[in-house]
């Protein structure tokens, strides 16, 4: 089991954030070698290096558009242009190398100064990098993600987490908040580390949370862990963030409302407040309709893929007035209906509508949103978009559609209500009037009670006919904000109320509960539109229920808000004491299964919810927003999404106060399965304008948002790619996300690039939220197995099919298709079937490789192709390497080559007449070159009879046509020889030279003592006396004699003096007999290669003299140099003495010799080994010493007058005089003063004198036995004052 640490590093300071996407570029050398990955900031940068993080901040490009930023920030332009670095120093880190993956697709090029080397192209940067060993015990880890720089520690079994603290270089201040957020304050803002999570992975890859926290000492970060627990999650979720765009209009347009179809494709809804919201072609309305009031508006219907890259319809929906969008749902069939309100006279109807007239009501204004009357409208779109098939008005006389009561507790609650679908396509809605004519039909309650009361009717898929409607309420005020379909035949409403007597029956509770309001629940039949049952739900403060949903077995579930701490039941995952209640009911309503609380814990309400789903599989999701906008435009003054818990795999692990918050609860709420924010942390209170947004039973969420407003082109989380990932308007952007939550997905991680033949093919499952597979393996071949292995028998290219599936029937199989390569291995080298001739070329050839290298590779054209061509002389073996990413093997392959061979005999040489038979020897055809003064040019014999110099060649050919050639030459003279040779030459005695004769061509030297080479021209000579020496000179025409007289040149040399010297003593050396000298050894101490020279020998030493005369002869000699021993003194060790001491001196020598003692005038004997000496001051003596030889020697003596005390550490006046009293004993000073302190620092006694002591007394009286303290002040015979003290011990 291992322990995984994670922080997000959150830079929320005004001026710097990161760009949208974030990607770390490695340094390929364009930077400072320190920088290892480099992160680009909007001002600033933040640079990966060897021991940690550099934080370089910068305001020097700062420029802001937000009015609500500049308004915080009142900074003055001359604060510009400022920058402040700080370092993040992992203490025990080591980096040895960081692996890096998924690489960015864009990539940046750097021409940094006019350094070429540091010019880098094609840098890629990376979303993940780690380093497995950076940590002796752990891994470090840092990416990217959702804008965000984040690191991991990875702690190996049985680490010291200790190696993981660190430190802050630079920062103004760190501290960690209540929250446990790690902060660093800086000149620009804040950087943010969020509060650590850390958790173990189980060998069953399960995660088991660990409680931990920073802690600050020293100056130092370190990790303190609690107790490790199990969370026992029953299914591990992976989330992820499909897509989240932005309309892209560059008109102010509000987010309401979205829903999805049964292809995973997203509608949102919202406002427009002008022309320019992008339309799509042929769509039903692609121009603004305008409307009424200062804001006049059309509602807004666009429809994305599954992804979010592109629109698949868009369209304005509007008449002459204005008109809202409260809730939207897509039919199987790709039909889109929509319920909201208009105040359009002219709003759009289409088919046989139930009613085509507007029917009026007073001004409201409600959110800046003027309507001059209100009905609700119900449209029914083609499922291109290109068409309004259905719609219909319906309401009274006054206000309907509009939550304009007091129940509006929520920003936009104003636009609440919901429209859904029976499986016959039939439209349920709920909603409010306060209308006293509204439309009923076969109603439970046909007339209006209070103010304002919810509405429940149910509209025919045309659209033509009510077949029924109620009002639902008492004497107060009601709000109809959601509605159910179940599967039993009974619809569900819930909503809030502030009525104390509501006509329901045989439900639950039955009774108001106080407070300003409480929630209720509806069961109607669906048939009917009978009453069936009902319920209050509530405590003594403000509750409402915004949402209810039923599961497959048609239990009710409740979602709502509440400022009364409801009880968490029994076996509940929840955070008591929160805003939001999740409750479940029986069909009918009549029992509670369970209640629980979601949320920060603040006891108020914290969130709007949003969007509400039970699943398939009982899963519970709920989504919901929060934060400062909330705060202050509706009744929620502590609305927030702070301290909401989110799950370690949250896509969004931290939160600015106003972000979306989606979590998912287990069956019954038992556990949280998983839950993060939405919205990013640079957002702009981001919200949606009433209405609703839905999950589907796959577990996605589809969203609306009304986003990034005051023009923040990055104000609310978007997806690189999607249709819009910025707002184009200069306020608000209908924004739409798909968050992936609990669906399946297929992962089949990629195999090796190539697996070859017979190795077999290991395919690794990464798939999450599925239990049953298959695998199709595209050679006919299949398995269920999770994770199989598979041996492919034929080389190719195969597609593998995964599908995953879940067991339980809860979620969609997903499949994916992963691509492997199989390759086979088979190489080979044709052998040459021809030979050839020397120097001809010739084509090898291999095959089966990808790549080849052949060699002797200097004969090859190319020794890197499979059919290099040879060119050679010789028979030759070539080796190829072939190989590929299947394997090697080494082959080889021998060209012949026929090279016929032809020999002729030696050079030669005749006398001018004379005829030479030249014999060729060889196989094949001979011919010769040049023909003059031959008999024949063929054949192997020929005779020639040249008359000069020649040189023949004869060629060789075989019976295949190569050839050979051999040649000789024939010297031809035309006389007898003339011998050339010096007549006399001289030679020092013991030394050798050279005698060269020439004019023939042989030569033979006699006599032959003394002489090398008898037989060549050239001899070596080294004769010990004058001698002749004779050589006989030969060519074909005869021999001459010639001679040379060689005499003898002798050097004599002499040397002197032999001596004796003392150490350190030189001599003087001389020579003759010569020119030059040369001294040995010459490291004694030779100062010239000269006839007299000086030496200075260590030791005795025989020096050696070589001479060179004016003939170039030497002759050597040598001297010897002996050296005595050397004297030696010894003055004796320096003294410390006592003034007016007479003090003896004794010098200690090697033998026999004289002294002479210095100053003379000092001592008692000048001459005298043993002398006396009296100073009255520090003093030396210096003693010099010459031995019978005459070798001298010196030593010398200090005298010192140090200052000393000798002071005891107790004494004991007990009056039987031994050790009675206090006496120090010192000398060699000027003056002294002694003062001796109790323990309260009281002077007890004191003296100049040391002749003086104490006692023992104070004022005549015993002191106490104890430990005091005394003080010595004395001064030197320099005048230097000093201070000593200590302390004694008074025993009695």
């Amino acid at each position: 089991m291992k322990t995984i640490l994670r922080f997000f590093l959150l830079f929320s300071w005004v001026y710097f954030s990161f760009a949208q996407e974030v990607w770390m570029y490695p340094n390929k050398g364009q930077w400072d070698e320190r920088i290892l990955y480099n992160l680009p900031l909007s001002s600033g940068r933040v640079y990966i290096e060897n021991e940690g993080l550099t934080f370089f901040l910068s305001n020097a490009t700062h420029h802001d558009h937000g009015v609500e930023s500049r308004d915080e920030q009142h900074l003055d332009h001359t604060d510009y242009g400022q920058y402040q670095c700080i370092k993040h120093v992992f203490k025990h880190g080591h980096n040895t190398q960081f692996l890096a993956k998924d690489s960015s697709a864009h990539y940046h090029n750097y021409f940094i100064g006019n350094d070429a080397s540091k010019w880098k192209s094609g840098v890629r940067g990376y979303s993940y990098i780690e380093d497995p060993n950076y940590f002796e015990d752990g891994k470090l880890i840092y990416l990217t993600e959702n804008k965000q720089l984040s690191f991991h520690l990875e702690l190996a079994p049985n680490g010291d987490i200790s190696q993981f603290s660190f430190e802050f270089q630079g920062a103004d201040s760190v501290w960690i908040d209540a929250n446990g957020v790690l902060k660093l304050k800086h000149r620009f803002g804040v950087i943010t580390y969020s509060k650590p999570v850390a958790w173990n992975i189980a060998a069953n890859g399960d995660k088991l949370e660990v409680p931990i926290h920073w802690v600050k000492k020293n100056g130092q970060i370190d990790f303190i862990l609690g107790e490790a627990y199990d969370p026992s999650l029953a299914l591990y979720i992976d989330p992820s963030l499909t897509f989240s765009t932005f309309t892209g209009s560059p008109v102010d347009n509000w987010g309401f409302t979205a829903t999805p179809d049964v292809n995973g494709n997203l509608f949102g809804g919202g406002i427009v407040f002008g022309s320019g919201y992008p339309t799509t072609v042929g769509v039903f309305d692609a121009s603004y309709n305008s409307g009424t009031g200062t804001f006049p508006m059309d509602v807004s219907i666009t429809k994305f893929n599954a992804t979010g890259t592109a629109l698949l319809y868009s369209t304005y929906l509007g008449g002459s007035g204005n008109e809202t969008p409260h809730s939207i749902v897509c039919a199987p069939n790709g039909e889109l209906f929509v319920y909201g309100v208009t105040s359009s006279t002219n709003f759009p109807m289409a088919g046989s509508s139930y009613d085509n007239s507007f029917n009026g009501g007073p001004y409201q204004l409600q959110n800046s949103l003027e309507f001059n009357g209100s009905d609700i409208y119900i449209a029914r779109f083609n499922a291109a978009g290109t068409s309004l098939i259905a719609s219909t008005y319906i309401g009274g006389s006054n206000t309907d559609g509009l939550n304009s009561a007091s129940l509006f507790y929520n920003y936009g609650d104003q636009f609440r209500g919901e429209i859904v679908l029976d499986a016959n396509q039939n439209v349920y809605v709920s909603s409010t009037t306060t209308s006293s004519n509204f439309p009923t039909t076969n109603a439970f309650q046909a007339n209006l009670n209070g103010t304002q009361d919810a509405v429940i009717f149910k509209l025919n898929t045309n659209l033509s006919q009510l077949l029924w409607s109620s009002y639902f309420g008492g004497s107060g005020t009601e709000s109809g904000n959601s509605i159910a379909t179940g599967s039993n035949g009974s619809v569900y409403v819930a909503g809030g109320t502030t009525s104390t007597s509501l006509p329901i029956s045989g439900g639950n509770d039955l009774t108001f509960n106080g407070g300003s309001a409480d929630g209720y629940a509806l069961r109607i039949n669906s048939a009917s539109g009978a009453l069936q049952s009902g319920t209050y739900m509530g405590q003594a403060e403000y509750d409402q229920t915004y949402f209810v949903r039923t599961d497959v077995n048609n239990g009710v579930y409740v979602y709502g808000q509440s400022q009364s701490a409801w009880a968490i039941s029994p076996g509940c995952y929840g955070n008591a004491n929160s805003g939001q209640f999740i409750r479940k009911y029986s069909t009918d309503l009549a029992n509670i299964s369970w209640t629980t609380m979601i949320g920060a814990g603040t006891g108020n309400v914290e969130l709007s919810p949003t969007a509400f789903l039970i699943s398939d599989c009982y899963d519970i999701y709920l989504a919901g927003w929060g934060g400062q906008l909330n705060q202050l435009y509706g009744q929620a003054a502590f609305s927030t999404t702070n301290n909401f818990p989110v799950t370690l795999d949250a896509y969004q692990l931290n939160t600015n106060g106003s972000n979306f918050y989606i979590a998912v609860l287990d069956q019954d709420a038992s556990a949280l399965k998983y839950a993060t924010f939405m919205g990013g942390l640079n957002s702009s209170s981001n919200h949606v304008d009433g209405g609703t947004s839905r999950f589907d039973n796959q577990g996605r969420i589809y969203h609306a948002v009304c986003g990034a407003c005051g023009g923040n082109d990055y104000g609310f989380t978007s997806t690189p790619g999607s249709w819009s990932p910025t707002n184009q308007s200069s306020n608000c952007n209908l924004a739409c996300f798909k968050f992936e939550l609990s669906t399946i997905e297929a992962i089949a991680a990629q195999p090796a690039p190539l697996i070859c033949i017979p190795q077999s093919v290991f395919f690794d499952n990464n798939s999450q939220n599925a239990n049953s597979f298959f695998w199709d393996f595209g050679d006919g071949n299949t398995s269920n197995a999770y994770e199989p292995i598979h041996a492919y028998t034929t080389p190719g290219t195969y597609d593998v099919l995964l599908v995953a599936f879940d067991s339980t029937g809860c979620f969609t199989p997903d499949s994916v298709i992963v691509t492997v390569n199989i390759g086979a291995f088979t190489a080979g080298a044709i052998q040459p079937t021809a030979t050839i001739c020397p120097g001809d070329s010739y084509q090898l050839e291999a095959y089966g490789g990808s790549t080849y290298s052949w060699s002797p590779a200097n004969v090859l054209d190319n020794p890197n192709i499979a059919e290099p061509t040879a060119t050679i002389i010789t028979t030759t073996t070539f080796t190829v390497i072939v190989a590929d990413s299947c394997g090697s093997d080494t082959l080889q392959v021998t060209l012949n080559v026929n090279a016929p061979s032809i020999s002729l005999p030696n050079d030669t040489t005749i006398c001018i007449g004379e005829s030479v038979p030249i014999s060729a020897t060889g196989t094949g055809t001979i011919t010769w070159s040049p023909g003059n003064f031959l008999n024949t040019t063929s054949g192997a014999n020929v005779i020639a009879t040249p008359q000069n110099d020649i040189t023949y060649t004869a060629t060789i050919t075989s019976s295949n046509g190569c050839t050979a050639q051999d040649s000789m030459t024939i010297l031809v003279f035309n006389n007898p020889p003339v011998p050339q040779l010096i007549d006399s030459v001289a030679l020092c005695y013991g030394t050798s030279m050279p005698l060269t004769a020439s004019g023939g061509t042989s030569f033979a030297w006699y006599p032959t003592n003394d002489l090398l080479g008898a037989n060549s021209a050239t001899v070596q000579i080294s004769p010990l006396s004058p001698q002749y020496y004779y050589v006989d000179v030969t060519n074909s025409c005869g021999t001459e004699t010639d001679s040379v007289w060689v005499s003898i040149l002798t050097a004599q040399i002499f040397a002197g003096s032999d001596t004796i010297v003392c150490p350190g003593q030189t001599a003087q050396l001389w020579a003759t007999g010569a020119l030059y000298y040369e001294w040995y050894p010459t490291a004694n101490g030779s100062t010239s290669n000269g006839a007299q020279v000086s030496v200075l020998p260590p030791t005795n030493t025989n020096y050696l003299v070589i001479g060179t005369d004016a003939q170039g002869c030497q002759d050597s000699a040598s001297v010897q140099v002996n050296v005595f021993a050397a004297a030696y003194v010894n003055a004796g060790p320096d003294v410390y003495a006592v003034q007016g001491d007479v003090i003896q001196l004794n010098a200690l020598t090697s033998g026999p010799g004289s002294v002479i003692w210095s100053p003379d005038d000092e001592v008692s004997c000048v001459n005298c080994l043993t002398t006396q000496v009296s100073p009255s001051q520090n003093a030396l003596y210096s003693v010099y010493f010459t031995d019978q030889n005459g070798c001298t020697a010196q030593s010398q003596v200090n005298i010192y007058f140090d200052p000393f005390f000798y002071v005891p550490n107790t004494f004991t006046p007990d009056g039987d005089m031994f050790n009675q009293y206090f006496k120090i004993i010192g000398g060699n000073f000027l003056e002294v003063e002694v003062s001796i302190y109790n323990r309260w620092g009281e002077l007890v006694f004191s003296c100049t004198d040391l002749k003086d002591y104490w006692d023992g007394t104070f004022n005549y009286r015993p002191c106490q036995d104890g430990t005091y303290t005394w003080k010595i002040i004395y001064t030197d015979f320099k005048n230097n004052k000093e201070v000593l003290t200590g302390h004694v011990n008074l025993l009695r």
